[in-house]
């Protein structure tokens, strides 16, 4: 639980930019940047599991190999059980979207 007493130095959440308020739920990760609990753990199901300030890997990296290969397989299964023709479909990175013809 948040408090400003114990933590005077933070704001706002960089994420989705509000002011912490006392009592909100926060993680610290490894880098030690914090934010509100589900904003983190929002960002890492659509992100790569890096930080959102600086990048830094928020899991040991055969876990993030294990998270792309389980994407792509999703991703793929999806795709093969879809109607091939005018589909939309997730792009692997910027979650554009791509039309199949």
């Amino acid at each position: 639980m948040f408090s400003k007493k114990m933590r005077p130095d933070l704001d706002e959440c960089a994420i989705c930019l509000q002011k912490l308020e006392e009592g909100d739920s926060l993680r610290e990760i490894k880098c030690k940047h914090v934010f509100h609990k589900d904003c983190l753990g929002r960002w890492l199901q659509h992100d790569l599991a890096t930080c959102p300030l600086c990048r830094a890997l928020v899991l040991p990296e055969e876990e993030m190999i294990k998270f792309k290969l389980h994407r792509l397989q999703a991703e793929q299964e999806w795709v093969n059980s879809s109607n091939e023709h005018n589909q939309w479909v997730p792009a692997l990175h910027g979650g554009h979207l791509l039309r199949l013809y």
